[in-house]
């Protein structure tokens, strides 16, 4: 064979081992595609704008709710043990409101930033 067709058989041989790189390489790429295009019908199938709305909204009317408590506890105008007894009671559930509003809030962060990147895919 000699030299010269033995160096063009190790180049034919090296280009048909770079073009099934190159194959196996348009092939994964092709299937990520399929899977972030399946991810994101999935998620906006989900709803998941909606959830972002529907959370907001529940936080909306947790802070109404706790509003409306300090607004009782504060107009108490009674005193004795059951008074104290039910303005503590207000601020601890007042408090618990407040712990909702931020999950809630976390929640919808959460997630409207899916939301947000299935968008982007």
């Amino acid at each position: 064979m000699g030299l010269f067709g033995d160096i063009e058989h190790a180049a034919e041989g090296a280009a048909h081992i770079g073009g099934g790189v190159v194959r196996a390489g348009e092939d994964v790429v092709e299937h990520v595609g399929g899977m972030l295009r399946a991810l994101y019908g999935f998620l906006t199938d989900a709803g998941l704008g909606g959830m972002a709305n529907e959370l907001e909204q529940l936080a909306e009317q947790a802070n109404r709710l706790k509003r409306q408590l300090a607004g009782a506890e504060a107009g108490t105008r009674w005193s004795g043990a059951a008074a104290d007894g039910f303005r503590d009671r207000a601020r601890q559930r007042q408090r618990q409101l407040a712990e909702l509003v931020g999950a809630l809030d976390s929640a919808r962060s959460a997630v409207a930033a899916a939301y947000a990147m299935a968008g982007n895919f």
